[in-house]
């Protein structure tokens, strides 16, 4: 649809950015002046301060189809079954223009922590400290299977450890809730943290999490248990955590 550059370029113009809200925003820049983005996924996303607040305003880069309608559906369930793992996003459907064609944006609060992985690899030592995260992981996905809600990307980058030490969920393109039963299942995930015939799937579910949840809990476990493992896995320089693929 688009390439990273282009959606680079267009956020360094004021007028095509439509997004009213995020107009008002100051972005973050490199020292080449360049404003600081993540890619990953379908997505880029710039952190922004407006006001005293900072955002994560994020760009698709490829078209993910019915992007619109399942945004409305997320954005009614947390409404009516909130999640304290969720952060405030507000989907705008023109909200910035790209090569001359209106593409659709996100704006969601930024998180301050550290992605999961991250935080384990910092705390690798510290047995207690990891039992305690892998009890409150699976409280977050008991919590989640209660009311049927999957996240469908459950991989490091996606899951931060705030500066409380709670868990917060990002990145929610491919989330599902029972209201999306007629949806497909867009985004196949890292594959080191996938059932191997998650590629092969091609309808959304509640269970989508299931086999990802079960390798990040064993990662956590195992690391509290032998601290040893994150220097023998290189788990702190990798893309997944204990696991791979051909495992």
């Amino acid at each position: 649809m688009f390439s990273i550059s282009d959606i680079i370029s267009c956020v360094q113009v004021p007028q095509f950015i439509k997004d009213p809200f995020i107009k008002e925003g100051s972005f973050e820049l490199l020292p080449t002046g360049e404003p600081k983005h993540y890619s990953g996924g379908f997505t880029v996303v710039f952190p922004i301060v407006v006001g005293n607040e900072k955002w994560a305003f994020r760009c698709w880069y490829a078209d993910l189809g019915n992007m619109r309608s399942r945004m409305e559906l997320l954005s009614a369930a947390l409404k009516k079954n909130p999640l304290p793992y969720f952060c405030d996003f507000v989907y705008v459907d023109e909200g910035l223009m790209v090569n001359g064609r209106i593409s659709p944006t996100t704006r969601m609060k930024w998180v301050e922590g550290l992605n999961i992985k991250d935080y384990i690899c910092k705390h690798a030592t510290e047995s207690d400290t990891l039992k305690l995260l892998a009890d409150k992981f699976l409280t977050m996905c008991r919590d989640l299977h209660r009311l049927n809600y999957a996240h469908g990307d459950m991989q490091h980058g996606n899951i931060i450890v705030d500066t409380n030490g709670e868990l917060r969920l990002i990145d929610y393109d491919s989330m599902f809730v029972p209201s999306m039963h007629d949806c497909g299942d867009i985004i196949a995930g890292l594959k080191d943290y996938q059932h191997p015939k998650r590629k092969e799937n091609k309808t959304a579910f509640c269970g989508l999490d299931y086999f990802s949840e079960l390798i990040i809990y064993i990662s956590i476990l195992a690391i509290a248990e032998n601290p040893t493992l994150v220097t023998k896995f290189d788990v702190e320089e990798a893309e997944r955590m204990l696991f791979t693929a051909t495992d």
